[in-house]
């Protein structure tokens, strides 16, 4: 930037200064027709650009909305640095702006749609008197905001997933401002009544029969936490390694007391697969639980972006605050990757060698979306020249003792834990309790299933029938030939689609997460 600072401009010269163009006449009657309805409305949706979540704001909505309700929806996330979304929802704080929400009107799986945005309409409601809506059952919302900002999607998208059949649009999309012309009128939500009607049949606890857990804890892993606490002592820094959908669950206590000697960053790995819109209330609470230095990332993403803009520097200047001891004439870094099984270890190590060392394109680890791939604390491995470090992998280490089965299941699901320990269908249907309880219906769209269910054998007969998972067996009563849906082949696929992320994004966690 240096070397050409001086052919780039400091100020856009804009001859074009007549706005008033800008402002088309519908617009403006639009206005007017918006202040008559907002009496009409139990709650006001304003829908705006999440990469310009300050500009263009229309001051007059300030006046138009003091009287209901107000939710903002920061629209198009996929397009925003999302990185800077707790500072941008802070500085809407003190605004005075208290209910964000950030989507992607046009994801399919629409997951602050289906997870938040009627939630957040329901209570809101509650908060507020409706005043001559006080007697009405249903709720109407008023959905506002400037051109092309995803107005129309977000009422395409809502109808789509929650009124059966509706596959089509109800309003004009484009990628031209100024599509919808007239006042929609109103649009029926139906999630409350899907919730309502189906709740009863949900269960509101898991009865797992399987409490011995001690299988759950290798040989190889106690052996690799022994080795491990003799290797601290010759590291610069630990990395630990987490899955960001449990950043809580699962993570060992048995490191506390191994890692307070050294340096420590936490990093959250698959954060492409967990539900980001938490991000900020998790790292809060981690720095309340003394766990200051936090980066997510996913090591898998071919571009690494968390690790190259942000590993490398937090580890050196990490290392800067805290006392070498008998490392501090050492030249080069020497790094810890520690972390429960199947987090991305070894994925974190090949990417940054990849990436740092020229011509390395290979695996100096092996990696498997299988827990316990890695099964002994390996030799340094060069990941870096400039600065020069090495690191040692670890095995997966798994807490021995998981007194909280709920815990257990959620590291079986985010695969932590090799499946037949517990067993495919055992750990679907805690998958299928987790999603019932809490509201996500988006298996309902993915399986072609008529609404949701509560049953696995159901939901497994289903997704066999589908996928043509059929057994053919020998019967010893009549020694003839019978034939039997799979369901250890349909748990398997549905394990895979909730993995692979097809099912939307999530964090189990999210009940100890503050709201």
């Amino acid at each position: 930037m240096a070397q050409h600072a001086k052919v780039f401009r400091h100020s856009f010269d804009f001859a074009l200064k007549d706005v008033k163009n800008w402002f088309p006449g519908h617009m403006a009657k639009g206005l007017k027709a918006l202040q008559g309805r907002v009496k009409d409305a139990d709650c006001i949706i304003e829908v705006h650009d999440a990469r310009i979540p300050f500009s263009g704001r229309n001051k007059v909505f300030g006046q138009t909305l003091m009287i209901r309700p107000h939710i903002l929806l920061l629209n198009k996330k996929d397009l925003a640095d999302m990185s800077m979304q707790s500072q941008v929802v802070a500085k809407l704080k003190e605004e005075g702006m208290a209910r964000v929400l950030f989507t992607n009107c046009k994801d399919q799986y629409g997951s602050a749609l289906t997870k938040k945005l009627i939630p957040a309409i329901l209570d809101v409601v509650e908060e507020y008197p409706r005043y001559n809506r006080s007697e009405a059952d249903e709720l109407k919302l008023l959905v506002i905001g400037v051109p092309n900002v995803g107005k129309s999607s977000l009422i395409n998208s809502l109808r789509r997933m929650h009124i059966k059949g509706k596959k089509g649009k109800a309003t004009s999309v484009g990628g031209v401002a100024g599509v919808t012309r007239s006042l929609m009128e109103k649009i029926k939500h139906l999630e409350a009544d899907l919730m309502a009607k189906h709740a009863k049949v949900f269960r509101h606890s898991f009865d797992f029969a399987l409490k011995d857990v001690k299988k759950w804890f290798p040989g190889h892993m106690a052996k690799g936490l022994k080795a491990l606490q003799g290797r601290v002592k010759d590291a610069d820094c630990i990395i630990e390694v987490h899955d960001a959908r449990i950043p809580f669950s699962g993570r060992n206590k048995v490191f506390g007391q191994t890692l307070m000697i050294r340096p420590h960053i936490l990093l959250l790995n698959k954060k492409d697969l967990a539900d980001m819109s938490m991000q900020s209330q998790v790292v809060a609470k981690l720095k309340e639980e003394g766990m200051a230095r936090v980066l997510f990332t996913n090591c898998k993403d071919q571009y690494g972006s968390a690790l190259t803009k942000k590993l490398i520097p937090t580890i050196l200047d990490v290392v800067e605050e805290y006392p070498r001891y008998n490392r501090s004439e050492a030249d080069e870094l020497k790094l810890l990757v520690i972390g429960v099984p199947n987090v991305g270890k070894s994925s974190l190590i090949n990417s940054l060698r990849r990436m740092h060392i020229k011509g390395k394109k290979g695996k100096a680890t092996s990696v498997g979306g299988v827990a316990g791939v890695t099964r002994s604390l390996m030799e340094k491995i060069k990941v870096c020249e400039d600065p020069l470090i090495y690191l040692y992998d670890s095995p997966g280490i798994l807490q021995p003792n998981i007194k909280d089965v709920e815990v257990g299941m959620k590291l079986a699901l985010c695969a932590t834990v090799q499946d037949h320990l517990i067993g495919e269908v055992t750990i679907v249907d805690y998958m299928l309790f987790w999603l019932n309880k809490h509201g996500y219906f988006t298996y309902v769209k993915h399986f072609e299933l008529d609404e949701p269910v509560d049953d696995v054998k159901e939901f497994l007969a289903h997704i066999a029938r589908k996928h043509k998972k059929i057994l053919k067996q020998k019967s010893v009563e009549t020694n003839q030939y019978v034939y039997r849906l799979d369901f250890q082949s349909a748990a398997v696929i549905a394990l895979k689609a909730f993995r692979q992320g097809k099912l939307g994004k999530f964090t189990l966690d999210e009940d100890i997460i503050p709201c």
